[in-house]
């Protein structure tokens, strides 16, 4: 009797996700992409619970189109926004957010995200904490897991007015050979939509790092908690899934992967 009931709970979950699949979809063709991506979520976190890798798999497929419309249309918007204390931000509206040190840490970003969301706002977030010694940003990624990634620093592109015309300079005396000239110094990164596209798929990859257990069903776990931290990024989505029907042909008990609080220092903390 005990079996039966606890066999009749399970269909009855399985019946709900499949009506959010359902959903999912048809709010994708409409072009709903908050719509999609909130109740694809709902349907990926509620298959994670009975670990239904199948449909994990399939859940991952409109979730990442829906997330990808965002992230292009956010960026389409050419809004670039730096952000030096996180209670200065009222007006929100669609493009891409640097959060910047030391006003900002890592979980401003997770909370301006999820801000967006609830007001249907496309945004590309990225939160970068103080230079390190080798004069680099660690941009930092917060949820179940920490992820930090070393970029070069970038500067807003000053506009065409402000640039000053260029001029040739009149040299002196006998003219040196080239080889002795110094080279052109490096030129920073332009702080541009191209920018935050080019560093959300880098915390990405950093996040990928860490879904390194010896079985695609703990695996699984990881890289749930890794899209949690860092829900932009394709190729995450794609080994996601790949790994969902890899653990398929496990005939392993599944268990759940310890929380796992990574940097790029191999170390855990927070922002």
């Amino acid at each position: 009797m005990q079996r039966r009931s606890s066999q009749s709970a399970v269909t009855h979950r399985v019946r709900k996700i499949d009506e959010l699949m359902d959903r999912a979809s048809e709010a994708l063709v409409a072009t709903h992409y908050f719509e999609c991506e909130e109740v694809a979520l709902a349907a990926l976190r509620q298959a994670h619970a009975i670990h239904d890798f199948d449909r994990m798999a399939r859940i991952l497929m409109p979730l990442q189109e829906a997330r990808r419309q965002k992230r292009l249309i956010a960026a389409d918007a050419a809004v670039v926004t730096e952000v030096l204390k996180p209670d200065a931000l009222i007006d929100l509206r669609p493009g891409s957010y640097l959060l910047k040190a030391p006003g900002c840490v890592g979980m401003d970003g997770r909370l301006l995200r999820d801000l967006a969301n609830r007001e249907r706002i496309p945004v590309n977030v990225v939160v970068h904490e103080p230079l390190t010694m080798t004069r680099e940003w660690p941009v930092v990624a917060v949820g179940p897991v920490t992820v930090r990634v070393r970029v070069q620093p970038a500067i807003s592109p000053a506009p065409s007015s402000d640039r000053p015309p260029a001029t040739a300079k009149k040299r002196r005396g006998k003219a040196k050979a080239a080889a002795a000239e110094p080279g052109p110094a490096p030129s920073p990164d332009l702080l541009t939509p191209e920018w935050f596209l080019r560093t959300l798929d880098l915390l990405g990859l950093g996040a990928m790092r860490y879904a390194d257990a010896p079985t695609a069903t703990a695996r699984v776990d990881q890289l749930m908690q890794c899209l949690e931290t860092v829900p932009e990024h394709e190729l995450l989505h794609q080994t996601f899934a790949d790994t969902c029907r890899d653990a398929m042909k496990e005939d392993i008990k599944p268990t759940r992967a310890a929380p796992m609080f990574a940097d790029d220092e191999g170390e855990g903390g927070e922002a």
